[in-house]
């Protein structure tokens, strides 16, 4: 069973801890009784996922959608932090809460996805070369 996987049949808070020092939180949801389409709309409605920077600089929750569902500052070391640092803060824990609630959807989603199909979407890369006019850059996939 994928780490994943266990954490969606585990008992208790459910909490993920990446290899970075952004924490990440899953609202415990209970486990599902079927896999029917209402069921899952329901999990996926009640949704939420929370990620934390390291010093405790900033709180994000996201939905199923990976939409901001609330921001806090659990302890004043935001303030402390230069605007650029604050804001690469932000941009972190917001990508790392919405990293896990694709994940959380693709756990979700997998009895109804055929299989091999990655339910958590492709990401792209960052770019690379500069297109023809020499002023956007090319994105690989």
């Amino acid at each position: 069973m994928s780490v994943a996987g266990s954490l969606l049949a585990a008992a208790g808070p459910l909490v993920y801890y990446s290899e970075d020092p952004v924490h990440v939180t899953v609202r415990e949801l209970p486990v599902p009784t079927s896999s029917s389409g209402q069921e899952i709309d329901r999990r996926l409605a009640e949704m939420a996922v929370s990620a934390t920077a390291p010093r405790q600089i900033v709180t994000i929750t996201v939905g199923q959608y990976g939409q901001v569902i609330d921001v806090q500052f659990p302890s004043g070391a935001y303030r402390t932090l230069p605007p650029a640092d604050l804001a690469s803060a932000l941009i972190q824990t917001l990508r790392k809460a919405q990293a896990r609630a694709r994940e959380e959807v693709a756990i979700l989603m997998a009895p109804m996805t055929p299989p091999h199909f990655d339910a958590t979407g492709a990401q792209l890369t960052a770019p690379t070369q500069p297109d023809e006019s020499g002023i956007f850059q090319k994105t690989t996939h």
